[in-house]
């Protein structure tokens, strides 16, 4: 009896999918009382292929005065309790709609401005809670907090246009800072090091 040796080929592709990311820069940190306090979430698909339709929520966090819809967000959002605007504990939604799906590559920008309340002590922290969903699912979740701090007079906020960012392309930080006391600043010094891989 003959023996036949059969050889099966298994040809496996593997498919880079989408990978949609969230990033959070909260500023100025610390803020003082009665600051206005700017949210800047990007959102950007770092794989191969486009992403599922994107949601975000956000968690509004004590010690911010509420917010009214339509008055200082960036790439449309919403309250989601019906009022049209969000206290302690309310959901703050960039629905499917806002923002769609993401092509390879692409990045997109959205946020929301506010104000400390001015009720907190100093030290207290303002804790932030936001979440990326994709088709409905669960991406990503971002635990951030800043502390308040009043007896600072100067403030520094520094955040990158684009993050991620590609290599080989301008890296560009918008730098802003301002002396919020009643007196001049004198003999101050703005120094601001060079990231690690980047020239200048």
């Amino acid at each position: 009896m003959k023996k036949v040796l059969v050889l099966l080929l298994i040809f496996i592709t593997f498919q880079v999918l989408a990978v949609p990311q969230m990033a959070v820069e909260i500023n100025p940190n610390p803020p003082a009382n009665g600051e206005a306090v700017d949210v800047q979430i990007s959102l950007s698909n770092a794989g191969t292929s486009t992403s599922g339709n994107l949601s975000v929520e956000l968690v509004w966090p004590q010690y911010l005065n509420g917010y009214s819809a339509n008055e200082r967000q960036i790439g449309g959002g919403s309250c989601g309790n019906w009022t049209g605007s969000c206290d302690t504990g309310d959901i703050l939604y960039w629905d499917t709609s806002d923002l769609g799906s993401l092509s390879p590559g692409q990045s997109q920008l959205i946020g929301v401005n506010s104000s400390v309340n001015g009720s907190p002590a100093d030290g207290a922290d303002i804790d932030f809670i936001i979440r990326l969903y994709e088709n409905g699912s669960l991406r990503q979740t971002i635990n951030q907090s800043i502390t308040v701090e009043s007896g600072s007079d100067l403030d520094l906020a520094v955040d990158p246009q684009t993050d991620p960012v590609a290599p080989g392309v301008n890296l560009v930080y918008n730098v802003a800072y301002g002396n919020h006391s009643s007196s001049q600043a004198t003999n101050a010094n703005l120094s601001f090091p060079l990231p690690v891989g980047a020239s200048f």
